[in-house]
């Protein structure tokens, strides 16, 4: 931050709120970014280009959010019907959906 910015944020408090909430705001959402990307890192050895698929998927997905297209609970409700885990305050719950045992019987594994 500049000494030009500062001055503008001191006279109006209104605006100093909402330039921290912005800040605050961009740096949970890059943190929600990096830490599947580290985990998908270190655990499947994805590489650049994989990587770089994801992060710029997880944009496109919260781009799609933020304009409205789709709602939290469309992500989370296909994730369940497609496998079965649901991300609850409580933590992970494994529940397996009719569609997921339908979709083993046909020789899916299912794994949590």
């Amino acid at each position: 931050m500049n000494r030009q910015t500062k001055r503008r944020l001191n006279k109006d408090p209104v605006e100093r709120a909402e330039y921290f909430y912005d800040r605050q705001l961009a740096q949970k959402t890059l943190l929600m970014i990096y830490i599947p990307l580290l985990y998908m890192r270190k655990n499947y050895g994805f590489g650049k280009k994989r990587l770089g698929d994801m992060a710029e998927g997880c944009v496109d997905i919260l781009g799609s959010i933020l304009s409205k297209d789709i709602s939290f609970d469309d992500i989370s409700d296909t994730i369940f019907e497609e496998t079965g885990v649901r991300v609850s305050r409580g933590g992970l719950d494994l529940d397996i959906s009719k569609e997921v045992i339908d979709e083993n019987k046909k020789g899916l594994r299912i794994r949590g």
